[in-house]
């Protein structure tokens, strides 16, 4: 949370341990936030859907890799994420300027950990690509 402030951050206790404020860019909501408490850590590929389609089958290793992988985490909105869920692209999509984005990482998650995306997730991804560009 400290790193990924626009701002220096307020600490609720003397220890600097709990962030309580700051300024963060959501690009799920396009919105900046200013308390810590408004933010979630979100597994862009949730750890539900992970499981479902064939991370069930990975080692205790593999699943803690994946649970802490910054490649698949963003902070963003609280709200937004519980809208979220652990949907996939074909059922949530965040705001259109974190589209390309957003899918850019589901693609380059997916591949990485050979998660078995639903077809129509995979759907949208391939026909996001003549706008986004093929990453």
């Amino acid at each position: 949370m400290v790193r990924e402030s626009r701002s220096d951050v307020a600490f609720a206790n003397s220890g600097n341990c709990v962030v309580s404020a700051g300024i963060w860019f959501d690009p799920y909501t396009e919105v900046e936030l200013n308390q810590a408490s408004d933010l979630d850590v979100d597994h862009v590929i949730p750890l539900a859907y992970a499981h479902d389609h064939g991370g069930y089958a990975w080692s205790n290793k593999m699943k803690k890799a994946f649970a802490v992988d910054q490649d698949n985490l963003l902070l963003v909105d609280d709200f937004e994420n519980s809208v979220k869920g652990s949907k996939g692209p074909s059922e949530y999509l965040p705001a259109k300027g974190f589209h390309c984005e957003y899918l850019s990482i589901w693609k380059r998650v997916a591949e990485k950990y050979n998660i078995e995306l639903d077809e129509a997730d995979w759907a949208v991804i391939i026909e996001a690509q003549p706008c986004c560009g093929s990453s």
